[in-house]
């Protein structure tokens, strides 16, 4: 068994009403994949495709309108409240880096958040922790001092996957992660993520509407267009389907 499932998932909205009559919106519409450990799946597709709904509904943050999630066996939505167990397992580094923060709060305090819901660790074990995830993000031990508006925009999404990594999840959702940022820090980022992966054996669901950036971390590819999933491929080179193809237009340069 895969180590994500989802199966048949749907969800719609109501937006409005129109002749007394409920109008509803499908932001996703029957989507069925799966995900093995230490395995990436690049999620790609324009904007309002569906694709970032999708992945708030694999992270446990919005329920599906029907369909089912499985994640190493547990069923996400079987009850009323997610267990905990199962929350520690998915992580999330989102596009926007500042607002995914409280810029009152050092470097240090928002790598700590996750462990101190979590992890029962004295000041001395946190704080060993706390250097060591730094360091694997390629970050010295005093950036961890800093708060968000002394830190440049690469610095902190290093910050923020830090904290994503620091519980050992099995699971990422990457929504869009190195969209906001410069082109040489996209490249960088990029490495970092696929050097953790590696060294941590994680599974990523890389969401993006870059596809080369999906293509140079995800293991298998699925594209989505108006809430579906039109396309599942291993390689870049085996899409065959039109909208799939004019992703194509939209490239990082080439420093890989």
């Amino acid at each position: 068994m895969s180590f994500l499932e989802v199966k048949h998932v749907a969800k719609r909205y109501v937006v409005g009403s129109f002749m007394q009559k409920k109008v509803i919106f499908e932001a996703v519409s029957d989507v069925s994949l799966s995900l093995n450990t230490g395995k990436c799946l690049g999620l790609i597709g324009e904007s309002g495709s569906g694709k970032s709904t999708l992945g708030r509904m694999i992270l446990g943050v919005e329920r599906p309108s029907s369909g089912s999630i499985t994640v190493d066996g547990t069923e996400l939505y079987g009850t009323k409240k997610i267990p905990s167990a199962i929350r520690r397992e998915i992580q999330v580094v989102f596009q926007d880096c500042y607002g995914a923060v409280n810029p009152r709060m050092t470097a240090k305090q928002i790598i700590a958040e996750p462990l101190r819901n979590f992890q029962k660790l004295t000041k001395v074990e946190e704080q060993a922790y706390i250097n060591e995830l730094l360091s694997m993000v390629g970050l010295q031990e005093e950036y961890g001092e800093k708060r968000p508006s002394e830190l440049s925009g690469g610095q902190l999404q290093r910050i923020n996957i830090a904290r994503a990594i620091a519980l050992k999840p099995r699971l990422i959702i990457l929504d869009e992660p190195i969209s906001a940022l410069d082109a040489i820090i996209q490249v960088e980022i990029l490495h970092l993520l696929k050097q953790l992966k590696e060294k941590l054996h994680l599974s990523y669901i890389f969401i993006s509407h870059d596809l080369q950036a999906v293509s140079y971390l995800a293991d298998q590819i699925a594209v989505m267009h108006k809430g579906k999933i039109i396309e599942q491929v291993t390689r870049v080179e085996e899409l065959t389907e039109h909208q799939s193809k004019k992703l194509l237009q939209a490239r990082l340069p080439t420093l890989f």
